[in-house]
């Protein structure tokens, strides 16, 4: 396991924003955080992301809402049933309230995950990043570092804050989504140790 258990070194908060599940189901596993997000159990595309940024979470929940937001392509993954209830509606926007007041810390690490990539995306992800970089400053947070995890870039992305993952022993099928263990601990330990 990781030597990084419980700690955050130099960031006030280490928060996914998606891509799928994994950024969060590692972090919390690891312990480097408690605290669930809006972006942490969704499915959201680089659309998608800056788009609900860009509108301060504004049309997420639409009255035309089940599992994905028909106007903003918002995806709540994870929840039971089809339509959003009245208490998920809560905890979601629990979670907007958080994501909202980070604001108000001094430095934060912000994780996207990008689990299935073509060789033709490579190029559009360094563009992302600006892209995503330039949102989170509009947004309003304060000093920040935005790290893209991908997969299947063989050979990886030449950018300091893209970290490949590809080890090829994946667990079985039903948990494949997570990735290799492994593969986050040394990611977390290279973007957070000393």
């Amino acid at each position: 396991m990781s030597h990084l258990t419980g700690t955050l070194m130099n960031y006030d908060a280490v928060i996914s924003l998606g891509g799928n599940c994994a950024p969060a189901w590692h972090l919390k596993r690891l312990g480097i955080t408690a605290e669930s997000y809006p972006f942490d159990a969704s499915f959201t595309d680089h659309t998608t992301l800056l788009s609900v940024l860009n509108a301060d979470f504004a049309d997420t929940f639409s009255s035309e809402i089940t599992i994905t937001c028909r106007r903003t392509g918002f995806q709540f993954g994870h929840q039971p049933g089809r339509e959003l209830g009245k208490r998920i509606r809560k905890r979601l926007e629990r979670r907007i309230q958080r994501f909202r007041e980070l604001r108000n810390l001094r430095s934060i690490l912000f994780i996207r995950h990008y689990p299935r990539n073509s060789q033709s995306e490579r190029e559009l992800l360094v563009s992302h990043h600006t892209e995503l970089l330039d949102c989170l400053v509009r947004y309003g947070m304060p000093r920040f570092r935005l790290v893209f995890s991908t997969q299947s870039f063989s050979p990886p992305i030449q950018h300091p804050d893209f970290y490949p993952l590809l080890r090829s022993d994946l667990p079985p099928v039903q948990n494949r989504w997570r990735g290799n263990d492994q593969d986050w601990n040394d990611f977390l330990d290279a973007i957070l140790g000393p």
